[in-house]
């Protein structure tokens, strides 16, 4: 189903016949600075009062005496879930097994299924590396990286993602490529293969990222298209310090498509301190003459306070001057975003394209378990879900199917994204022009 943009007058601000008259006498200068002074005041208000300083999710440490990793995660679980309820056959079973098992590799893979037979999202472990990272990713802070991450799809080791402006793309490694070897080494025997942290929500691919150090410079092999052989190639990646934030920075782009301006905005991360700023940098920058907007919401989620800040600018006209807005979604696209795409669509405030999100969104927080993992412990009784999402998801208003590993790096869902953008435009246009100004359902 398509949504009509939100109402807006085709002869606004924004629109084409008036927009040069704004920018000689100035008034683009003046919406500019007051959209900015809007954005400091927001930022402010939300930071004083309940934005939490370093990352969306608070940190608890665990017990003093917390006793092996899976001894410290049953206590965890019992204490902050408290409908959870575990079989004593069950503890035993998996007890024996823990303590049969031959390294600690083992016992925490063993504690990982555990986990996922858990009905519930955002509850995985993360070793204090990862830890560290996504909280960082989060706040806008970079890391050392080669600007990659990786997913493991039927035995094979996937790029699920390349930062812009890093060595990954600078090397023209693109999402979708097959990683054959780090180092010379295989990926899954590798020792900078950090251990795998995603929980039971779909699409139930092992995420990884790859462990680096400021400074280093490190051999990946790559393949793209069929098994990969005759387009493999190795390259020697550096180090860099760089940030999700940065990329989507890079990613604010302007698609001009018959006489239509698309801009289009991603967010890797609802960031808890940049979104509003990253949002407002584009609009007032490269974006200030653009027709139509493409959020691109794909990806993981992030501060629920942040989103609350973005979607009141959503529906402020004095930000996005009534231009049709059209959100990017799939199937690993959660927490704050699904929370968001859905209120795009309850409020008309635009159209969702994509796939269907996976319907994980408690929110949640840091639990130590041992000096190397992490908890990530959702908030209270897993029947608890006040948003109404947690397993079920937002459908899109326009279908598209990511081919995600296939593909060799297209974007079917960008494209139909910008597509439909050009669309609503168009209409508008046409509906101007026949009818004289009009404001859209």
């Amino acid at each position: 189903m398509n949504r009509a943009p939100r109402s807006r007058d085709p002869l606004s601000l924004r629109s084409s016949s008036l927009r040069s008259g704004f920018l000689r006498n100035g008034c683009a200068r003046f919406l500019r600075a007051r959209m900015w002074l809007c954005a400091v005041v927001l930022a402010a208000l939300f930071t004083s009062t309940v934005l939490i300083p370093s990352c969306a999710l608070p940190t608890e440490a665990a017990a003093a005496e917390r006793g092996d990793l899976l001894d410290a995660t049953l206590r965890v679980l019992r204490d902050r879930i408290p409908d959870l309820r575990l079989k004593r056959s069950d503890v035993r079973d998996l007890r024996t097994r823990f303590d049969r098992a031959a390294t600690s590799g083992e016992q925490r893979e063993l504690v990982r299924h555990f986990l996922n037979d858990i009905p519930t999202s955002h509850l995985a472990l993360f070793s204090t590396y990862a830890k560290t990272v996504f909280e960082r990713e989060l706040s806008g802070v970079a890391s050392p990286t080669l600007g990659l991450s990786l997913t493991q799809i039927e035995g094979e080791w996937i790029v699920g993602g390349v930062m812009r402006g890093t060595p990954a793309e600078e090397a023209g490694i693109v999402r979708g490529d097959r990683l054959l070897a780090i180092d010379g080494i295989a990926p899954g025997k590798s020792p900078r293969l950090d251990p795998r942290h995603d929980d039971r929500a779909p699409p139930h691919e092992p995420s990884h990222i790859v462990r680096v150090r400021a400074g280093e410079r490190v051999g990946v092999q790559v393949a793209r298209g069929g098994d990969g052989v005759a387009s493999a190639i190795a390259v020697l990646l550096p180090v860099v310090r760089a940030s999700s934030l940065e990329s989507d920075r890079l990613g604010v782009v302007r698609r001009e498509i018959d006489g239509v301006t698309v801009g289009v905005i991603p967010f890797t991360f609802i960031y808890s301190r940049e979104t509003s700023r990253h949002f407002m940098a584009a609009l007032s920058g490269p974006l200030l003459d653009a027709d139509a907007l493409v959020l691109d919401l794909r990806g993981r989620g992030g501060s629920g306070i942040a989103m609350l800040a973005l979607l009141s600018m959503l529906e402020n006209e004095t930000f996005v001057g009534g231009l049709p807005i059209v959100a990017a979604i799939d199937q690993r696209t959660r927490s704050a975003k699904e929370v968001l795409a859905r209120s795009i669509r309850e409020r008309s405030i635009g159209t969702l394209v994509g796939e269907k999100t996976p319907g994980a969104v408690r929110p949640s927080h840091w639990v130590e378990l041992t000096e190397e993992t992490w908890l990530l412990c959702p908030h209270g009784p897993i029947g608890t879900d006040p948003r109404g999402l947690e397993g079920i998801g937002v459908e899109p208003d326009l279908w598209v199917v990511d081919p995600f590993p296939d593909g060799d790096g297209a974007d079917p869902i960008l494209e139909a994204s910008i597509a439909e953008a050009v669309r609503q435009v168009e209409k508008l246009r046409s509906l101007t022009s026949e009818t004289g100004p009009v404001r859209s359902p």
